[in-house]
């Protein structure tokens, strides 16, 4: 899986994830509305014009809690549905192995090149793919590759030191990254509503 295939599988989550949440805070606001014009109506004929305004009044106050009540609730369930989507991601990115993984360093790799001397720092989980991936890649890239041990503190990628300088090429930074690039994008659809 792709970095742009990726990027489209979380947009395409995360309208759905939408659809739904709109759809389903509709429906409540729509009850909200319907039990509120169903007090004030009965109200209203109970009523001379005078109590009429008064009641409209109070029914607003008592709405306007409501109200907001579902919306902070949108809002809230919003949030947790970007979480979600991103963690989501994340954890089937992370997964990927053999082939589909290798190539998702390569592309880490060319995205953002390295070249001379570097030490390599792979994760733990796919060391074997890693070590692979990158000797393929330093050949085309002129890269000098020394191996340290593997670190089981990122879930996948590698960090590439030359000198005093560390590149992250893990796949915790690559979706920090990521969250940071499409968050604007996604924050729109989730909130134009």
């Amino acid at each position: 899986m792709g970095i742009k295939e990726l990027e489209a599988k979380i947009k395409e989550k995360v309208n759905q994830q939408l659809e739904k949440q709109n759809s389903e805070a509709n429906q409540v606001l729509a009850e909200i509305a319907a039990v509120f014009n169903q007090k004030k109506n009965g109200l209203d004929k109970t009523f001379q014009t005078e109590s009429r305004k008064e009641v409209d009044l109070l029914i607003k106050k008592e709405l306007i809690p409501a109200k907001l009540k579902s919306k902070s609730m949108l809002l809230s369930t919003k949030r947790n549905l970007i979480n979600q989507v991103y963690e989501e991601a994340k954890k089937q990115f992370t997964a990927t192995s053999g082939k589909e993984y290798k190539t998702i360093i390569k592309q880490l790799l060319k995205a953002n090149p390295l070249k001379g001397k570097v030490e390599i720092i792979p994760c733990q989980a796919n060391e074997k793919d890693t070590k692979v991936a990158l000797e393929e890649a330093a050949k085309s890239a002129k890269l000098e590759i020394t191996w340290s041990d593997p670190t089981p503190t990122i879930s996948g990628g590698f960090i590439a030191k030359q000198g005093l300088i560390d590149f992250d090429y893990s796949f915790d930074t690559y979706f920090k990254t990521i969250r940071k690039t499409l968050e604007d994008e996604i924050i729109k659809l989730l909130f134009k509503s």
